[in-house]
């Protein structure tokens, strides 16, 4: 697995909302992407990584704006470039990832 891009989200009424990271892994006949969003990046394009090291952290100080309602990370994840569920992803990998009972609509 290896960090792919790092980018800043521009959005439309100048505000920040944060960065991107891209990680991308393969295992030979599969290949995932998992897209971090408002985030701040703590590991450089093209480095290695290993099990449980921190990729990023979530920021929680930025100005609410057009693209950024608050303190939260939005995953989005690919097999292959088609779009899956992340969390059924992360749980396919044995990840000790919560079900979704904890979760909230902000609606």
């Amino acid at each position: 697995c290896q960090i792919t891009q790092i980018s800043l989200i521009n959005c439309r009424d100048g505000s920040n909302a944060g960065g991107v990271v891209v990680l991308s892994a393969n295992n030979g006949s599969t290949t995932y992407t998992f897209k971090l969003l408002h985030v701040q990046p703590l590991a450089g394009i093209g480095e290695p990584l290993s099990g449980g090291q921190p990729v990023a952290l979530v920021q929680t100080n930025l100005e609410r704006g057009w693209c950024w309602t608050g303190t939260h990370l939005h995953l989005e994840t690919r097999q292959n470039g088609s779009v899956v569920d992340p969390m059924e992803l992360l749980q396919s990998f044995n990840c000790n990832v919560p079900d979704e009972t904890g979760c909230r609509d902000s609606y």
